[in-house]
């Protein structure tokens, strides 16, 4: 009988170790067009950046930051990792500790002026759904990397007051959240359960049968 057990405990522990080792999935993504005027300024160029902001505390949260600045025309796309952000990290246990804490969508331009706007996670996460979202952010799964991709970037001359020329930039972007399942608790335990038995037993094959096993009894 335990060789039928050691069998079946062996394929489920396959597919979850297939399960975690497999290439991180989409898990949600968020669009975002909109314009942002400035003046005085002569550099027409910005970056974004996103922030998540704990429910608990002020601002500011952890940030991931666009490295460079971009101008007219340009498209690109950049990923945030635990490798490349120090950030990260934070983002990251934000993201999905299953709480409905804020965002921020952000711009920068090369002056250091900037803007931002934001909500909570529910929007940042769910963004086309109507009704309630539980849980509101990424809980579940592990966060692997964001990907920014930015679509359009356009400027036009723009003023706020009589002589402070500067601009207006019209964007279009989209934030992509990558990552995979973080496996139940049951799923370690028979992780663990399925490295003890086949360590343990060694008398009988895994394709040994009932059959197999009473004959082998009856004849020792």
């Amino acid at each position: 009988m335990r060789a039928f057990l050691l069998l079946s405990t062996m394929i489920v522990v396959s597919s979850i170790v297939a399960e975690t080792n497999a290439e991180p999935v989409l898990l949600a993504s968020f669009s975002a067009e909109g314009s942002f005027g400035h003046s005085p300024t002569a550099v027409p160029e910005v970056r974004f950046d996103l922030e998540l902001i704990p429910n608990d505390v002020d601002p500011p949260g952890p940030r991931l930051v666009d490295p460079m600045f971009r101008g007219e025309g340009d498209t690109w796309s950049v990923d945030f990792t635990r490798d490349n952000s120090s950030a990260f990290a934070d983002f990251a246990d934000l993201a999905t500790n299953g709480i409905n804490d804020q965002y921020g969508q952000g711009i920068r331009w090369f002056d250091g002026a900037g803007g931002i706007a934001g909500g909570t996670e529910m929007g940042l996460f769910n963004q086309f759904s109507t009704e309630p979202v539980e849980p509101p952010d990424l809980a579940g799964n592990e966060l692997e990397f964001v990907r920014l991709n930015v679509h359009d970037v356009a400027f036009e001359p723009w003023s706020l007051l009589p002589g402070e020329d500067g601009f207006m930039v019209h964007f279009d972007l989209t934030y992509e959240f990558y990552g995979k399942p973080v496996p139940e608790p049951g799923a370690a335990l028979l992780l663990a359960l399925g490295a003890f038995l086949a360590r343990r037993d060694t008398r009988y094959p895994v394709a040994a049968t009932p059959r197999d096993i009473y004959t082998e009894r009856l004849e020792s």
